[in-house]
């Protein structure tokens, strides 16, 4: 549910239900035709406090997305549904960002973020098993770094199987360069058995952390018209 359908029912339809009920009670104890004048004018007077409460709800939400949430969706949606290799780093303050949501983004009762995101810590989680994966990304590529040669990541990783290529991708490198990257990660594989089975093992868990904060904030930004949703990447 959005949060303006809830907002609705929080400042129209629970105050119109209670004061008629209020009044229905007043009215049978003491019958007074001001009683019914108040019933007449009730649905107004209320839908006229609703509308103008309702922007401020908007601009608030709005200022919630825009410096915080946003942010956490781009950053997510970059490993989960893009072409990124790492996860968040911490200096890029998205566990400050989702703090701040989880003690001050509300307006009244009504909270300005997608539950389920700050109660199960998704993005604490996403950040503490990122840098695990993190770390022992940059120790192999930092191993595989000698005179003009680097590891490509992007081959890497579909060598090791963690985000295939397309089959009609173009090839990124010259022949000669592609051969040098097989060769490498073959003998990587051999030589550093374990090391790549950690890395392997590392990457699953916030991988599907990321996926999912990606997709819990796209379906927040789209019900809440925000943002539309974003069309499924298929790559990875």
């Amino acid at each position: 549910m959005s949060i303006g359908s809830k907002f609705a029912i929080w400042t129209l339809a629970l105050p119109i239900c209670l004061i008629l009920v209020v009044l229905a009670g007043a009215y049978s104890l003491y019958p007074n035709p001001f009683l019914l004048a108040l019933v007449a004018a009730l649905p107004s007077a209320v839908a006229l406090v609703w509308s103008q409460t309702r922007t401020s709800l908007r601009a608030q939400m709005l200022e919630v997305w825009d410096h915080y949430l946003k942010r956490i969706s781009e950053t997510a949606s970059t490993v989960g549904v893009g072409e990124g290799y790492y996860f968040p780093r911490r200096y890029e303050g998205l566990d400050s960002k989702i703090d701040w949501v989880s003690h001050y983004a509300k307006y009244g009762p009504l909270k300005l973020y997608p539950t389920k995101l700050v109660k199960e810590k998704l993005v604490t989680k996403m950040l503490r098993l990122g840098d695990n994966f993190n770390s022992k990304l940059d120790k192999i590529m930092g191993d595989s770094r000698d005179g003009s040669f680097e590891l490509n990541v992007y081959y890497a990783f579909d060598h090791w199987g963690l985000r295939k290529m397309p089959v009609d991708q173009p090839p990124r490198l010259a022949p000669l360069e592609l051969a040098k990257q097989k060769l490498y990660l073959e003998v990587l594989d051999k030589g550093k058995k374990q090391e790549v089975t950690e890395l392997i093992q590392a990457w699953k868990e916030p991988f599907d952390l990321s996926k999912q904060i990606a997709s819990i904030l796209d379906k927040f930004s789209s019900e809440n018209g925000i943002m539309p949703p974003k069309v499924g990447n298929t790559f990875g």
